[in-house]
């Protein structure tokens, strides 16, 4: 058994014997799951703060962007909103944007961990897209105009628009979302 896994439960969480020996049992997969999905795979809980979660397993992909551990580090909302969403709603999130704990920009998919119907952690699958974020910044600036009196450049209208405004590529990931959107989603916890 995974001792770390059980320390770091009984000290920032208030998970069961019977939960934590779910969260064990289900580390020794996380391998199989980072090789499967080619991924970073992790394990969160929740704390006694709402906003944060204390990582308490992990398996890097060979070729992984992190440079050292996380596990034993709180993930907090702001950054890992699909982690945290998941954690209160039980809710599987698919492919949400957020930032990794050495600040490089990621997608995560979760799914909640449960004893009986009480969550008592998340699984979380995360990808790297730093590549992907270079390039979608500079399809960003292609989508500006530069104002010749000032050589500033304005933002695309649909930042002023009061209405939410969301555009998928074909594959159903999201490209886009306008300043009015992003407000929605934070409202609805993402």
């Amino acid at each position: 058994m995974n001792r770390k896994i059980k320390k770091l439960c009984q000290a920032y969480t208030n998970l069961t014997k019977e939960d934590i020996e779910i969260l064990e049992n289900l580390n020794t997969f996380l391998p199989l799951l980072s090789e499967t999905h080619g991924g970073d795979v992790f394990i969160d809980c929740k704390t006694w703060d709402s906003n944060a979660a204390i990582v308490v397993a992990e398996a890097l992909k060979p070729g992984t962007s992190y440079k050292e551990t996380v596990v034993g580090k709180l993930a907090y909302r702001e950054n890992e909103p699909a982690a945290l969403r998941t954690l209160s709603t039980g809710v599987r999130t698919l492919r949400l944007s957020g930032v990794s704990q050495e600040n490089n920009p990621i997608l995560q998919t979760t799914t909640a961990i449960k004893n009986q119907d009480k969550v008592i952690g998340v699984l979380i699958i995360e990808n790297d897209v730093s590549e992907e974020f270079i390039e979608k910044n500079k399809l960003m600036e292609n989508q500006m105009y530069e104002n010749p009196k000032t050589s500033s450049f304005i933002p695309i209208v649909s930042d002023y628009v009061v209405d939410s405004l969301l555009i998928f590529n074909k594959e159903g990931v999201l490209q886009y979302a306008n300043n009015s959107a992003k407000t929605f989603y934070r409202f609805l916890g993402y």
